[in-house]
């Protein structure tokens, strides 16, 4: 009954397929148990936390670095008598050295796993960014065989489907039908900033109304550049007024979450939003949604339209075929398919773990090693 019950509620749920992958194993199990869904951002565990509480009425709490040591907490905690409160990284390790506390453990779901292999590995020789996704496979070992495992993500490498003949791999759309899908060809290269005067309307004023947008970047100096470009291209009244903002980690807390509220808010200042990939996991679609009711629709329809528009370097398309009559640019899935618009580390094969080849690994890769063998055994 429980689990029924969660299940009627999920479909009220924004997003069915996460939260449902998150919960339903928590209620399939007879006696109470844990489950630790492992997010990399702080702003969306904080949603996370609300929405199990709020909605499902699950005792939930948050761990990462940002909160104290508290006794009390902590043994609520062990106990599972948990709240909507942070917790304190070196006490939940310790905790993992908890026979007790272990065995309740009965699955974990790990959100955009695609960071195991993205920013959780040495992937090209880069530094990882989030090195605790790569550390998963000793916190696998750490909770034996009968800790259920899920994973999450929306672009995961399609190397990392090979995972072995046990696991159940469930594919779900991630579009809607509300959603509009473009693309734009760039005269030059992202650097050429006069690529981006199309968000501005030309001759802009009120009460010429800007939709909300938000520009992915590459990486953090871009946002600033663009939003500076972006800034410039309003009226002289309306400039430095907080409707284009950046947004990425190197900046406060404070800064980030008046931001993020800005935007957010329907009435909120910020308009226009020069961001790095990880604002994509915080913002809600409705955030984006165009008003139409100047168009003659229904502002209530769920089915109201949303804008996605990507902007593709010349570079990318065929030379000489850019302009030409009869000319078929590609799908969109297909373009996002091609090299030129993925990281370059997704395009690769990963190369053999180290764990497999070295005569003589250290124990944290043999950690890795025993993992990568639990995982594909039948």
């Amino acid at each position: 009954m429980p689990a029924a019950l969660a299940v009627i509620r999920i479909l009220d749920s924004e997003d069915i397929v996460r939260f449902s992958t998150i919960i339903i194993p928590v209620h399939l199990r007879p006696n109470p148990t844990f489950l630790f869904a492992l997010s990399d951002a702080a702003a969306l565990q904080m949603m996370q936390v609300t929405d199990f509480l709020t909605k499902f009425g699950i005792s939930t709490v948050a761990i990462n670095e940002d909160t104290p040591n508290c006794p009390v907490l902590w043994s609520a905690i062990s106990e599972g008598k948990v709240s909507l409160h942070h917790g304190h990284l070196p006490r939940m390790a310790r905790l993992l050295h908890d026979h007790k506390f272990v065995s309740r453990v009965s699955a974990v779901t790990v959100d955009e796993c695609h960071n195991i292999y993205v920013v959780g590995s040495t992937a090209n020789g880069r530094t990882p960014f989030r090195p605790s996704y790569g550390a998963l496979p000793q916190l696998r070992i750490r909770l034996g065989t009968t800790t259920a495992w899920s994973f999450l993500s929306a672009t995961v490498p399609a190397h990392s489907m090979a995972i072995g003949p046990n696991a159940i791999i469930i594919r779900v759309s991630i579009n809607r039908p509300n959603l509009i899908c473009a693309r734009h060809v760039l005269i030059g290269t992202r650097g050429n900033l006069r690529n981006l005067d199309l968000i501005i309307p030309p001759n802009f004023h009120p009460p010429m109304r800007i939709p909300k947008l938000v520009v992915f970047h590459g990486n953090k100096a871009e946002t600033a550049t663009a939003r500076q470009h972006v800034n410039s291209l309003l009226p002289k009244a309306f400039q430095n007024l907080g409707i284009v903002r950046h947004y990425h980690a190197d900046m406060s807390p404070e800064y980030l979450e008046d931001v993020y509220a800005s935007f957010a808010d329907p009435d909120g200042m910020c308009l226009i939003l020069h961001a790095t990939a990880g604002a994509g996991e915080m913002i809600e679609p409705w955030v984006l949604e165009i008003d139409t009711s100047e168009m003659g629709m229904d502002a209530n329809d769920p089915d109201r339209p949303l804008s996605d528009a990507a902007l593709e370097e010349v570079g990318s398309l065929p030379q000489g075929k850019i302009g030409q009559v009869g000319y078929k640019r590609l799908s969109h899935p297909d373009y996002a398919d091609r090299s030129s618009c993925r990281a370059p580390m997704l395009a690769q094969p990963p190369t053999t773990p180290t764990a497999l080849t070295k005569k003589h690994p250290t124990k944290q890769e043999r950690t890795g090693r025993a993992s990568i063998h639990h995982a594909t055994s039948p």
